[in-house]
């Protein structure tokens, strides 16, 4: 289940086990009750009432009545003042002969398996939630075997602290190799961001010692080091003046100023099918937003890596598409007239990802899927993730795509829609992407303060490219 600190607002999976039981949540270290209530919910496609268990929270449950997949929001969690059970930290400084009892619930059954095993209409007798007792599941406990063994170094209690957190966070099912292998993908997860941010340091760090008359690989002594802080720091000067004026030149509306998300509000902010489902209302030219094919034009424009010119004739635009072997996150269809008057047909392909991982070889059954029915046409494919990584199952070239990347590319082609009856959705829209998933801090009051300067900078030099040449900006 998936729940949301209602102190730090930091969102937390927990066990299925953890309704009725506090916890502690590992940012603002609040002791958290989380109730053990039925939840209540609408579906998306056929307005029924359906009641949800508490330990389904987060997650996506399928309709009984139109077999629709709706996604429940977090659980909000409040602050009780009692000690959390089963606190891994304690058991640091006692024999580990004596786990804590912690219940084992019962697997939660996939949405798949029937069309009503997650939800109940309420036209439906309500089915009692799983509880039962026992000792500490496998992955637990060797997490406490772990904790309790004497280090021939001392561990600090914030490494134990995260330990726990992250221990405590896994399904209660997981064997110890699959709990070591959840830490090996985090862990490798969390250094591919950070390598994406090294590479492009490294990149301006060769410009920057090239520029001095140095071949990379040359020696280096004292006084070229010297240079290189001296050049770096007028660099710096540079950007920070550049930035400055391009954040000054920002128009009021820009989502940078806006402090108000759409999807946050609603607890929504990193709900993966909510962020799909705007996107393709976006993109398709048919909606009521009023933009036509500009949001499409551009995108298509960024993925193409050229300006496309001519009509562009959209035949479809779904999110959710269903094929043999997958669902399509966003899927379109259609075909190019530039002015010369012939014709491209194309296919646009999507795969999001917020907080989850590719299935296995996800992306190459989606490839395989495109070459059947692509039928010759031109195929656009975009990976789109928080920090733009490279999708790892496709055997075919995906763009990969940041979310905050994309809300530049949007509003920097949004300029001109101003007066259409979307532009504010759109503009809170973006003003989401970038506070819920990107984490960026808004409204922005210091441009030079930013958590991700490099980011915040290449949408600051877009948007104010695009203004310049609408010549909204001298």
């Amino acid at each position: 289940m998936i729940v949301r600190c209602n102190g730090c607002s930091k969102k937390l999976k927990l066990p299925q086990h953890a309704p009725g039981r506090n916890v502690l949540c590992p940012v603002c270290t609040r002791h958290l009750w989380v109730p053990n209530e039925n939840l209540h919910a609408t579906c998306i496609s056929c307005a029924c009432k359906l009641i949800i268990k508490a330990e389904w929270a987060g997650e996506a449950v399928r309709c009984p009545r139109c077999s629709q997949v709706t996604t429940i929001p977090p659980l909000v969690v409040r602050e009780k003042s009692v000690e959390p059970a089963n606190a891994v930290l304690e058991t640091h400084n006692q024999a580990a002969s004596e786990p804590p009892s912690v219940p084992v619930p019962q697997k939660a059954p996939r949405p798949e398996e029937s069309a009503g095993n997650r939800a109940e209409s309420t036209h439906q007798s309500s089915e009692t939630p799983v509880t039962s007792s026992g000792v500490a599941c496998q992955a637990q406990q060797a997490a406490l075997d772990v904790v309790a063994q004497p280090f021939s170094k001392p561990l600090s209690n914030d490494f134990l602290k995260d330990l726990t957190s992250i221990y405590r966070e896994f399904p209660p099912e997981l064997t110890p190799e699959e709990c070591i292998a959840e830490l090996a993908r985090r862990f490798e997860a969390a250094r591919a961001e950070h390598a994406s941010r090294k590479a492009a340091f490294l990149r301006d760090l060769i410009i920057t010692y090239n520029s001095l008359g140095h071949n990379v690989f040359g020696p280096v002594d004292d006084g070229t080091l010297a240079r290189l802080a001296r050049e770096f720091e007028s660099r710096r000067e540079k950007v920070r003046v550049q930035v400055a004026k391009h954040f000054n030149e920002l128009a009021e509306d820009d989502p940078l100023r806006c402090a108000v998300g759409l999807f946050g509000i609603l607890q929504y902010g990193r709900v993966e099918t909510a962020h799909t489902r705007m996107l393709a209302w976006l993109l398709d030219p048919s909606k009521e937003h009023g933009f036509g094919d500009c949001l499409l034009r551009a995108l298509l424009s960024f993925l193409k890596g050229t300006p496309i010119e001519g009509q562009i004739q959209v035949s479809k635009v779904q999110a959710e598409h269903i094929i043999r072997k997958g669902r399509l996150d966003i899927f379109a269809e259609g075909t190019i007239t530039p002015p010369d008057g012939s014709r491209t047909a194309w296919l646009l392909l999507v795969e999001a990802k917020v907080d989850a991982n590719e299935a296995e070889d996800q992306l190459w059954k989606y490839e395989r899927w495109a070459h059947r029915h692509g039928n010759g046409r031109e195929v656009f494919r975009m990976f789109l993730s928080p920090d733009g990584r490279e999708p790892t199952t496709a055997k075919q070239p995906w763009t990969p795509m940041a979310f905050w990347r994309l809300a530049s590319i949007f509003r920097a082609a949004g300029v001109q829609l101003r007066n259409k009856p979307g532009f504010h959705l759109l503009r809170h829209y973006l003003a989401g992407v970038l506070k819920d998933i990107c984490s960026w801090t808004l409204p922005v009051i210091d441009p030079h303060e930013s958590n991700d300067p490099y980011s915040f900078f290449e949408y600051l030099d877009r948007v104010n490219q695009h203004l310049a040449k609408e010549g909204a900006i001298s």
